[in-house]
């Protein structure tokens, strides 16, 4: 039922589009997360659809959670692009700017220290 509301939201109005983000985040479990990402990672959807994804990560395994910050900070324009760096910032401890391959390493080390797996 996720992967057809995925497949759909596109086509919804914006209210429609919030309306299937909400069942997708209730749906969709941690280790399908990726099906939705493309989604997440669009900053052309109206932000109002966007925050509920947004959202919805803070519910979802660390990995799940790190990984999706990271690949939405990378997004100059995306409107969660800052809170997305805050919260890695909160998770690793530091600010590593526009250098994403340190910003990967810190998020796979915070992950290992916490006994996460990705």
């Amino acid at each position: 039922m996720a992967q057809l509301l995925i497949n759909l939201l596109p086509t919804l109005p914006e209210d429609g589009q919030i309306e299937a983000a909400n069942h997708i985040s209730n749906l969709l479990a941690d280790t399908d997360y990726n099906s939705v990402k493309p989604l997440l990672l669009n900053a052309s959807l109206p932000e109002s659809v966007l925050s509920v994804f947004f959202t919805d990560l803070m519910n979802r395994d660390d990995p799940t959670k790190l990984n999706s910050f990271l690949d939405i900070a990378q997004i100059p324009n995306h409107p969660f692009h800052d809170e997305a760096l805050s919260d890695l910032q909160i998770y690793v401890g530091d600010d590593y700017g526009t250098d994403w391959g340190k910003w990967r390493t810190a998020v796979t080390q915070y992950l290992k220290t916490t006994g996460s797996s990705q």
